[in-house]
């Protein structure tokens, strides 16, 4: 898996992906990232002012992930790693899934990136502002973390559904 960094918007070479358009905050995407899930990774990313931040986010896109995730994060107060299924219980995951995750994940990289959440010392432990909890695969749904990440997922993904529509209308 060799990585680019890429950050940002389109050039007018139809052969450039992405440019560097934020000065503190980096995207990096695997060369396997399909073109739109990294263009709803920039607006989802913006959406939550991660470009407003400091750090790195690096995004994988891998055919399946451990435990039969969609998507996985882990980070401290510099880097988030992010990584996307393409696959779950053998079967493909559909795009708006996968951008879905994005959102979710992404808001996780936000609150490594702001201290917010981190690993505790233990592979069950987190610290969420200051407070230790221990993670609970059966209750994950009811971690305040997850609770944020998931109140997230489809206002960001309706709002990419509005912009993409005022595109294509010649709105915006």
């Amino acid at each position: 898996w060799q990585c680019h960094r890429l950050s940002g918007v389109e050039t007018g070479s139809e052969h450039a992906r992405l440019v560097e358009v934020w000065s503190t905050m980096n995207i990096d995407f695997c060369n396997r990232t399909p073109l739109y899930l990294e263009r709803f990774t920039f607006f989802a990313a913006k959406q939550l002012g991660l470009d407003e931040l400091r750090g790195d986010i690096h995004l994988s896109y891998y055919p399946t992930l451990e435990n039969d995730s969609y998507g996985l994060c882990w980070g401290d107060g510099k880097e988030a790693e992010i990584h996307i299924a393409s696959k779950m219980s053998d079967r493909k995951v559909s795009k708006i899934d996968k951008m879905k995750t994005v959102a979710h994940e992404l808001v996780h990289a936000r609150q490594f990136l702001r201290r917010e959440l981190s690993l505790g010392g233990g592979d069950d432990e987190c610290n969420w502002h200051g407070r230790l909890f221990r993670y609970d695969p059966q209750n994950e749904s009811e971690a305040p973390w997850e609770v944020e990440a998931v109140s997230v997922e489809q206002p960001i993904y309706e709002a990419w559904l509005t912009r993409v529509w005022q595109q294509r209308m010649g709105i915006v």
